[in-house]
């Protein structure tokens, strides 16, 4: 039968080039049927859609994936065996010690939108989810179920990390993506067991436990080029969008962060001084060479690694790049990973039809009478070779699709947060996936408080009085009384505490504020009548060394907000431009001061702020034992009003007396009294640069955060230190 079939299709190949010598086209299917298997051999018609046929029948040398499957593997294996890895995973999503199950734990955790479904594993759950994610690495990197494992490390992977946003890394997205993309791809048909042990089993025999294509395992070590070219592309997405994320003016024209960051590097500093920098100029030189080297590479390494020509100087700089990464900034196996990803771009060997020397694939290996079987061996085995066509084009046909929605997703998400207006810096909206690693540095003064509903105060609500003077607005009396009726939360105090890596994951993030308000474990750390009441999050931000200024809006009640919205209207805009344009000169000062206070032999401990006319900052300093005035106040640039508020007592009633205590010009200082409750006010049109300072014999940035009633990683580290 096979041979009677393939001789009537031999008949009728020959009569339809008969006719078509003749320019006569029958209507009948004989020319459409020969056009077909044309394009099916991978020859194409000339058109677009027979370019993109010929570039998905391309079939390349598979070793360089299946290389960086194993190297791959073999790291992500690495990592989860580490000790850190394991902790991390128990320490911060159980809130408990590691190894002690018994202990009671709070299951209160920061989720992605996509992750609040999920529920929250148990202890053993998580240990075994743990080692099950080290056996897929395990076996990823051996190649055994290549497909298969890989797939199921990327799942395992993902779950543990999308319980909780504060486990959140673009390097555990990173590594997400390539487990599911090694799965998407022929990883296995190379450097693994898969291609021996089931080098001689027939097609289709594990297809459907592993995923495999209908010509199964056979030893055959080709796979279709765009394979190769998607690895490549989503290596060419990070850096690419690494590179665009950094064109902005902090990075570009300020320099930082990395002139913060590797200023205080002696080793840095001294290899800069050796080079014969004057020391003035050396903090410049560390951060212009970060910065724009950092563009530069970003920039030039995805595209130059993929021309013959630049591609050894380039990997041999992507290694050198990625080697003092690992030294200097203490990432992971990051740095290790993309060194690895050299592997994807190096010659690949085509298919030919004879043994021929690797080089790139170009159209004379895919010429037709190089790849095209002879005239009776294409006669005898057409039938078959079309029905198996069908079959890969199946297979085929599902893993493209798939690709390509990758390819758009990965184009869309990192760009999305330019439709918020905002810079992404300041908001932190589209920051998640989007490849923003290591752009600024940020820190935040937070100041959680709950006040009770207006018929249940835990406490006697005490008459406000204002000197008439004053001359206060509405919105700034309406904050006094706010926080006169409110108490401070003592999140990282309570037995019942967040973890100090969810309180960092909780000040950068305004999402964190709102689960956290939202939290119905909140009452439980004051007191039941509370647990209708309101929720004020106070928080400063300071952006990549520029003072503090207000974050968030401290009349926004968070306990009514909704979660994972698409834009968040009580994040209040930057200001920086605002007052550079009054105060041209304040940078300067700035530098000029933080001089002057690292010092050798001063201890003065301090923080710069700034505000528009009537800001408000609410302050209750409180001072150590033997000393009633550690903390002061500094106007840099503008005019403040320190106002405070004292308890006067008239008969039986009590009431809070708001005065003015006295108005600071530029360059005045006053000292705060313990226990008073402090008020800056903003009076100055232009608006205002100050700065707050401790003087204390155990000065320090957790310190005076503390004092000053704020919660901050300073804060955090100096409780931990003292405990």
């Amino acid at each position: 039968c096979r041979v009677v079939m393939a001789s009537i299709a031999g008949l009728r190949r020959r009569a339809g080039r008969k006719i078509r010598s003749e320019g006569a086209l029958p209507p009948s299917n004989n020319h459409i049927q020969g056009e077909d298997i044309k394009r099916r051999k991978g020859r194409g018609d000339g058109t677009t859609e027979g370019f993109w046929r010929k570039q998905f029948r391309t079939k390349v040398d598979g070793w360089s994936i299946g290389m960086f499957r194993f190297c791959f593997g073999g790291l992500m294996a690495f990592m989860l065996v580490k000790p850190t890895g394991f902790s991390s995973a128990i320490e911060y999503l159980f809130q408990s010690d590691l190894g002690d199950p018994s202990i009671q734990v709070h299951a209160f955790h920061f989720r992605y939108f996509f992750s609040i479904f999920l529920p929250t594993p148990t202890y053993h759950t998580l240990r075994f989810v743990h080692w099950f994610s080290i056996l897929c690495a395990s076996l990823m990197c051996v190649g055994l179920f290549s497909r298969t494992s890989s797939l199921l490390f990327a799942l395992s992977y993902a779950y543990m990390h999308s319980l909780d946003k504060a486990l959140y890394n673009n390097h555990v997205y990173l590594y997400v993506l390539l487990g599911f993309l090694l799965w998407l791809v022929d990883s296995g048909k190379v450097v693994s067991i898969d291609s021996i042990l089931f080098s001689k089993l027939k097609p289709g025999i594990l297809s459907a436990v592993l995923s495999e294509p209908k010509a199964g395992f056979r030893s055959e070590r080709w796979i279709p080029l765009w394979q190769v070219v998607l690895l490549r592309f989503e290596i060419l997405v990070v850096y690419a969008f690494a590179c665009i994320a950094k064109l902005n003016y902090d990075w570009m024209y300020r320099l930082e962060p990395c002139r913060t960051w590797f200023s205080s590097e002696e080793s840095v500093r001294d290899l800069f001084g050796n080079l014969g920098i004057p020391a003035h100029m050396i903090d410049d030189a560390i951060g212009f060479t970060f910065c724009w080297g950092g563009i530069l590479f970003d920039g030039l390494v995805g595209p130059l690694l993929c021309i013959p020509l630049t591609r050894p100087l380039f990997m041999l700089l992507s290694i050198v790049f990625h080697l003092s990464n690992y030294t200097l900034l203490f990432i992971g196996e990051f740095p290790l990973v993309m060194i690895a990803t050299n592997l994807l771009f190096l010659p690949l060997c085509s298919e030919p039809a004879e043994p021929t020397e690797c080089s790139e694939p170009t159209k004379s290996s895919e010429s037709t009478k190089a790849s095209e079987p002879t005239e009776s061996k294409a006669i005898a085995s057409e039938p078959k070779g079309i029905e198996s066509s069908k079959a890969r084009d199946r297979c085929v046909s599902w893993r493209v699709l798939i690709a390509f929605v990758f390819v758009v997703l990965q184009l869309i998400i990192p760009v999305r947060h330019v439709m918020f207006g905002e810079r992404v810096d300041w908001t932190t909206e589209g920051h998640y996936f989007s490849w923003r690693m290591m752009l600024h540095d940020d820190r935040h003064l937070f100041r959680p408080r709950i006040a009770p509903p207006r018929n249940l105060y835990h406490r006697p609500r005490y008459p406000l009085e204002i000197d008439s003077s004053l001359n206060l607005p509405e919105r700034t009396i309406s904050t006094i009384e706010s926080h006169l009726e409110s108490e401070t939360l003592a999140l990282h105090r309570h037995p019942l505490r967040i973890k100090p890596r969810q309180l960092r994951r909780c000040f950068k993030d305004p999402d964190c504020h709102l689960q956290l308000a939202q939290w119905p474990g909140i009452p439980e750390m004051v007191r039941g009548a509370l647990r209708h009441g309101q929720i004020y999050f106070d928080v400063w931000k300071s952006l990549n060394g520029r003072p503090f200024q207000r974050w968030i809006d401290p009349t926004f009640d968070l306990s009514s907000g909704t979660p994972w919205c698409w834009h968040y209207d009580w994040i209040l805009p930057q200001i920086d431009s605002k007052i550079l344009e009054s105060y041209p000169s304040y940078p300067r000062k700035i530098q000029e001061f933080r001089a002057n206070t690292f010092g050798p032999g001063n201890s003065v401990t301090r923080e710069f702020f700034m505000g528009l006319q009537g800001e408000i900052m609410v302050l209750n300093p409180r001072a150590p034992k033997d000393h009633d005035k550690c903390v002061s106040v500094g106007t840099l640039a503008g005019s403040l009003d320190l106002l405070v508020i004292s308890p006067e007592s008239i008969g039986k009633q009590t009431r809070m007396v708001v005065s003015r205590m006295r108005s600071l010009g530029e360059g005045s200082e006053i000292h705060l009294i313990d226990k008073d409750l402090a008020i800056i006010l903003v009076s100055d049109a232009g608006g205002a640069v100050w700065h707050l300072s401790d003087t204390c014999e155990d000065g320090s940035k957790g310190a005076l955060h503390g004092r000053l009633g704020f919660l901050s990683e300073p804060v955090i580290g100096y409780t931990v230190s003292r405990t």
